[in-house]
């Protein structure tokens, strides 16, 4: 993002291709619990891919092995209640994404509030005020892009959704 000096409407059309990545992870009972921007390759063409499910959990296995004293993590990515070894649900990626978004957004100028308190929700300490997964909040990023795009603040970004 930083090299192709993209604003910030190109960067969240990054995180709601990404948020779609995830989305079908979760429709398939499956949670990463380790996404980070290493773990994110945009290619050529633009296109964000997910990489590294080595620490993804089923949802509902009936394995506890995320409560271990052993948790795998990336400290600055995971949610409170991956940090504290409490249950793990789609809502503990949602956080993850919420820090991506943040990062991804961070020092790009007109950042609106709606944006902001987007990112509020996805980062919210109790997991169950956060988005419920990674489709709804990808979900609130297209309709504030769409607001966006129809009271044409600014100019288009040089990177297509897809």
């Amino acid at each position: 993002c930083e090299q192709h000096q993209l604003d910030w409407r190109a960067r969240v059309r990054l995180l709601i291709q990404i948020c779609a990545a995830v989305a079908h992870a979760h429709r398939n009972l499956l949670v990463h619990r380790d996404l980070k921007p290493a773990n994110i390759m945009v290619t050529a063409e633009g296109v964000p891919v997910l990489l590294d499910f080595g620490i993804a959990k089923l949802l509902d296995d009936g394995r506890e092995d995320t409560r271990t004293g052993m948790r795998a993590l990336t400290p600055g990515y995971a949610a409170p209640e991956q940090r504290e070894g409490g249950p793990i649900t789609t809502a503990t990626d949602v956080y993850a994404l919420g820090v991506i978004l943040r990062e991804l957004c961070a020092g790009t100028p007109a950042l609106p509030q709606d944006l902001a308190n987007i990112m509020a929700m996805a980062l919210r300490e109790d997991a169950a005020r956060r988005y419920p997964d990674a489709r709804a909040l990808g979900e609130d990023v297209e309709r504030l892009l769409a607001v966006e795009c129809r009271l044409g603040t600014g100019k288009e970004s040089r990177v297509e959704a897809r």
